[in-house]
């Protein structure tokens, strides 16, 4: 997923070493240039950490990606503690008029 091109075709064997794409950028443009990596077993989606192995897996929290959602969500929640505070604030001051 996220290809500029590809170099191979369904059901083509590869080698290791052997260049099958090129990585593009499409989804999320502020995370770069990335891959998504899908391995498939009999047409099924299968977990790809065992076939490759832990050196090239890298886990979601170590990526970009999740970096940026984080710092999105922690965007969110202080607008929403913020929200929050000025209307008990507004509360209080309808109160005490």
């Amino acid at each position: 997923m996220h290809l500029q091109g590809y170099r191979v075709a369904i059901n083509d064997h590869v080698k290791a070493g052997q260049i099958i794409a090129n990585v593009g950028h499409s989804g999320i443009k502020v995370s770069g240039t990335h891959l998504h990596l899908e391995v498939h077993l009999d047409g099924d989606a299968i977990d790809p950490a065992p076939v490759l192995g832990p050196d090239f897996v890298i886990p979601p929290q170590e990526t970009v990606a999740h970096d940026i959602a984080m710092a999105n969500k922690k965007h969110r929640l202080v607008k929403e503690r913020r929200a929050r505070w000025k209307s008990r604030l507004a509360e209080r001051q309808a109160k005490a008029n």
